[in-house]
């Protein structure tokens, strides 16, 4: 049995960016295999989420079990991404959330596009958003308390949520470990064996 939506949502759903079929606000969803247009279930359950109200502000712990990604895995002198446990935890199930900090950490700190697959990952949302869903994300980023100011050219993210850190300044037991783990993955293998 599906789940129907209340028309609310809806509407909502209609004002925001499809993100199974990329249809912009305003535009219809991509017709299904059987030709219908349809709100596909991503936007409709992106409507709802838009419509509770804004997350409580938390208050974040120093923890040194940081989550790190290097910005661009090949270079020596490349900054590494450090997030905070519990702010990954708390963005889980928000793509765009996640996206958007992202997004205003490396402009904080003037860092280049990433080349690492996580982290391009992480920003594909901010291809397709439109401006109103990316300032609805900083603002439920601020509300959270991970973004101090969300502005475009110079935002202030909360340091404990989410940090650049330059590689030298890691600590040399890490590096090793971490240079360590990485050359114990084996290389994949070619396509097609």
């Amino acid at each position: 049995m599906s789940r129907s939506f209340p028309p609310e949502v809806r509407e909502r759903a209609r004002q925001r960016t499809c993100p199974d079929c990329r249809a912009r606000p305003g535009d219809k969803c991509a017709p299904d295999r059987a030709g219908r247009s349809q709100l596909h279930r991503g936007r409709l359950r992106d409507a709802e989420a838009s419509l509770q109200p804004l997350p409580p502000h938390r208050l974040l712990t120093p923890s040194g079990d940081r989550h790190f990604n290097e910005v661009n895995p090949g270079d020596r002198d490349t900054l590494v991404v450090s997030w905070h446990p519990d702010a990954l935890h708390a963005l889980a199930d928000n793509p765009y959330e996640v996206a958007v900090l992202l997004g205003l950490a490396l402009t904080e700190y003037q860092a280049p596009f990433p080349s690492s697959p996580a982290l391009c990952m992480f920003l594909s949302p901010l291809g397709f958003l439109a401006e109103e869903e990316v300032a609805e994300a900083a603002e439920r980023l601020t509300a959270r308390g991970f973004v101090e100011r969300a502005d475009k050219r110079s935002p202030v993210v909360n340091r404990e949520a989410i940090c650049l850190v330059a590689w030298t300044d890691l600590p040399a037991a890490f590096r090793l470990q971490w240079n360590a783990a990485k050359a114990a993955v084996p290389a994949p293998a070619p396509f097609g064996e």
